[in-house]
């Protein structure tokens, strides 16, 4: 699964940006994926590193992109301390945060993966790459239409993203179970290592967008298509 694709056919463009620009990568992705329900956001969230406050520009009109497996939280300002609780898993067992130094955040900060009682470990992507990531997993996940296939060998996984675009940012969630992520048309797939298997999640804006997922060779736990 270190295999990493250029854009395919019927692919959208927004993932050739995500190396090089990634917050125009989510805005473009974010344009097509989740349609505005409110009006755009103007706030300026004083204290929060730029990439922050521009995602939550974006998720003024777009609340989804804060998530629904796992969350960001609100913009409430980064007070006084040492550490900004950026986000946390749906059931509690991990978050994710910032740590300001003397010097402030910094422009792209590092994204701390926090377990309770265990040192932190950074996201191999900055703040940047980090809430790309975070929007396309939990597309992935919590899209409206959906597959998932638990523990599957890496060919059966290789099968699912042969024909999409591998979204060119190193994995996410690392410190846990490391995630590749892949676009195609109305359709983003997330794939987690856990050991030698693969978790595999596909999410899409209609059902017809799973259909070229139905006939390959693994056993889907749930298939919307």
């Amino acid at each position: 699964m270190a295999r990493t694709g250029t854009a395919r056919a019927g692919a959208p463009s927004w993932p050739e940006l995500a190396a090089s620009d990634p917050m125009r990568a989510l805005e473009e992705f974010a344009a097509g994926g989740y349609p505005a329900e409110r009006p755009p956001g103007t706030g300026a969230y004083p204290g929060l590193p730029g990439p922050l406050a521009r995602f939550h520009r974006l998720a003024a009109a777009r609340p989804r992109l804060l998530g629904g497996q796992n969350r960001l939280l609100p913009p409430h300002g980064s007070g006084g301390g040492a550490v900004h609780v950026l986000g946390e898993e749906n059931q509690g067992v991990f978050s994710w945060e910032l740590r300001r130094t003397a010097e402030g955040f910094g422009d792209d900060p590092v994204v701390w993966f926090s377990v309770e009682g265990e040192e932190p470990v950074a996201e191999q992507e900055p703040l940047s790459g980090f809430l790309l990531q975070f929007a396309l997993y939990e597309a992935a996940v919590c899209s409206g239409y959906g597959a998932c296939a638990s523990a599957v060998p890496a060919a059966q996984a290789d099968a699912v993203t042969g024909a999409l675009a591998q979204v060119p940012l190193r994995p996410f969630l690392a410190p846990w179970m490391p995630t590749l992520l892949y676009a195609g048309q109305d359709l983003v797939v997330s794939v987690s290592a856990s050991g030698a298997l693969f978790d595999v999640w596909a999410g899409a804006a209609h059902p017809g967008a799973l259909s070229a997922l139905l006939d390959l060779p693994l056993a889907w736990d749930r298939f919307d298509g």
